[in-house]
């Protein structure tokens, strides 16, 4: 019983990494996925190449505003 509860230990510690893990990346990321809900609202598909742009064009436009920012 005892090698049963360690495994269930540690698949509820990695289940918690995780999602800070996710938390964090949508954090950094949120603008750019809020870039390609809009997108995809407006056009209603995306192939995989749009979504990389859509993404690349907001990345641009956050380091623009973080560039202004600091100066």
């Amino acid at each position: 019983m005892r090698a049963c509860r360690g495994n269930l230990d540690e698949a509820e510690n990695y289940i918690r990494r995780l999602n800070v893990r996710v938390e964090r990346m949508l954090r950094r990321n949120w603008r750019k996925l809020e870039a390609l809900a809009e997108e995809l609202l407006r056009a209603k598909t995306l192939t995989y190449r749009e979504c990389v742009e859509v993404f690349n064009r907001s990345a641009a436009r956050c380091q623009r505003r973080e560039d202004k920012g600091h100066k």
